[in-house]
């Protein structure tokens, strides 16, 4: 799953340092687990970063994950609002059209 985001539009008079990226267990809502590694090398100390592709454990399918955005520059750490997002695959095509 990749997910994206915009440039705060206000980042305090002080550039971008870094962004990371919570998410929950997929039971809790609450997210503390980052996102794909603590430190992920491919998240961390890239101010232009706008996406990171986010892998998840197929045995996981079905779950609800609660993520969270987190902006980094030389006056703190500010956060996005939480978002959930359910871990699904693409249904089968049915055999045959509905009967109406």
């Amino acid at each position: 799953m990749s997910l994206e985001w915009q440039e705060p539009s206000d980042n305090g008079g002080c550039p971008i340092l870094s962004y990371y990226l919570l998410r929950d267990d997929g039971i809790t809502g609450v997210p503390t687990i980052e996102v794909n590694s603590v430190n992920d090398v491919t998240v961390r100390n890239i101010p232009t970063l706008r996406n990171v592709d986010v892998i998840l454990d197929p045995a996981t399918l079905g779950r609800s994950y609660t993520y969270q955005l987190f902006v980094v520059n030389n006056e703190g750490t500010a956060s996005s609002p939480l978002v959930s997002y359910l871990f699904a695959s693409i249904p089968q095509t049915p055999s045959s059209a509905p009967v109406i």
